[in-house]
């Protein structure tokens, strides 16, 4: 059922149901209810961000509906926005909504922001300490700022559609040459383009695989199709070498950071204006909003 209420008005009507502010917290923290003022006024604010969330992604049968998939595709969205202290809150306020537990989520989003991201320089130096799988996706993530978890699900885009229901831009990739293209499954599902230089393409086309094979990641299977590192296990790698070699890390993630300033710099130098370019970036990266793309712009 299509919902017409605000998202203001969905917020506040949820949090009404589960108030008990006259009921002490205390021996009281499983009965799924809200016991204090300044946690509801939190927790309105976080519903109506995913009601938005919800009504931008044309997903109509109002927050009442919200299913725990479509709860865990919006955190996922937003461990690339905002910080650990307000992703946790947004998870409570929808296991609220559920009265169900909803697995933890990690932001991608540093504190302190003191480096965000490496100079060429010092992602070689990372490198040199690497295996050879894990020096190959750090290379990948940085010509075409995949996720971790994207790099394990590589294919060549004569293997493999991108997803049909985005409307994509024919600017993509605009400036880079010598460049073929693949395709990675992404957040909630979606299948984008990436671009990847010849030689990144030749070194995965030497460690292809007869046969495919299953890899666990977070919980998580995927088919990949070549030996090349990807997922936790080589964020993990890469952090650690950057801690030692570096002495500080930004983490694995922080070459989207790497990727969308490189590509910036790209799009403008052919002309591009900074808001255009925004949006081909965007959508080059798998997002498809300009304020997220910002975030790594800065």
């Amino acid at each position: 059922m299509v919902s017409f209420r605000s998202s203001k008005n969905q917020a506040a009507h949820l949090i009404k149901q589960k108030l008990a502010l006259n009921t002490p917290r205390h021996g009281n923290q499983k009965d799924g209810l809200i016991h204090g003022q300044a946690t509801a006024d939190r927790y309105a604010q976080a519903l109506k961000n995913v009601s938005d969330w919800m009504k931008s992604n044309n997903l109509l049968d109002g927050l009442t509906n919200i299913t725990s998939n479509q709860a865990q595709a919006y955190l996922d969205e937003r461990t690339e926005q905002i910080m650990q202290k307000t992703l946790n809150t947004e998870r409570r306020a929808l296991e609220t909504v559920l009265n169900a537990k909803i697995p933890a989520v990690r932001s991608l989003i540093s504190s302190t922001n003191k480096h965000k991201g490496y100079e060429p320089n010092q992602v070689h130096l990372i490198m040199t300490r690497m295996k050879e799988h894990n020096t190959l996706a750090t290379q990948i993530a940085q010509a075409s700022g995949v996720r971790a978890h994207e790099l394990l699900t590589l294919r060549e885009s004569h293997e493999r559609e991108a997803s049909t229901h985005r409307e994509w831009s024919k600017e993509r990739f605009a400036g880079r040459e010598n460049q073929y293209i693949y395709t990675v499954k992404g957040k909630g599902g979606l299948i984008r383009e990436v671009s990847i230089p010849e030689h990144l393409h030749q070194q995965l086309q030497s460690v292809r695989l007869e046969k495919p094979r299953i890899m666990i990641d977070r919980g998580i299977k995927y088919e990949s199709f070549y030996t090349v590192g990807g997922g936790q296990a080589w964020s993990k790698s890469f952090s650690t070498l950057s801690k030692k070699e570096l002495g500080w890390s930004d983490g694995a993630h922080a070459l989207r950071h790497n990727y969308a300033r490189a590509r910036m710099e790209e799009l403008q130098s052919r002309g591009y204006n900074y808001y255009h370019a925004r949006k081909i970036i965007s959508q080059e990266m798998g997002h498809f909003r300009g304020d997220i793309t910002e975030i790594y712009l800065k």
